[in-house]
């Protein structure tokens, strides 16, 4: 039970305030919650002005979020723009579409018996041992792809 517990916390942490978007097996995107924030008001139409006055905020207020001077937004800040733009506290910070959605993913991972009993076994692995594990299933994702 301990380790399930200590799995899940892993997985939510990778979660955490980035969304990691693997565009290929070598290279990885990370996008900011500020990002996020621009991406939702461009794909709403809004402007800069128009999400600072639903926000009760000023324009330059708005620019920082979304070009990270402001890293760490309490929910206090976060709740009003998600609604703003009609999407979830969640989703801007990346917990929604990093791991299509990280509570599904969990249960579905918890309900895997054979792969609970491998990423036991993997944490007992060395270091050495663990890479060759994980250059196997990016080997073996690869070949599946066709790449």
């Amino acid at each position: 039970m301990r380790f399930l517990y200590f799995f899940r916390i892993i997985l939510l942490h990778i979660c955490e305030s980035y969304a990691i978007i693997f565009s290929s097996p070598k290279e990885v995107v990370i996008i900011t919650i500020g990002e996020r924030i621009r991406q939702k008001r461009l794909e709403a139409g809004m402007s800069v002005d128009e999400l600072a006055l639903k926000l009760g905020k000023n324009r330059a207020t708005v620019y920082r979020y979304e070009n990270g001077d402001i890293e760490n937004l309490p929910t206090t800040i976060l709740e009003p723009i998600a609604q703003a733009l009609e999407t979830t506290p969640a989703y801007l910070m990346g917990y929604e579409e990093n791991l299509n959605n990280s509570a599904d993913l969990v249960t579905k991972i918890l309900m895997d018996k054979c792969l609970i009993d491998h990423v036991k076994l993997l944490m007992d692995l060395n270091s050495d041992n663990r890479k060759s594990v994980y250059d196997m299933i990016d080997f073996l994702a690869q070949k599946e792809k066709g790449l």
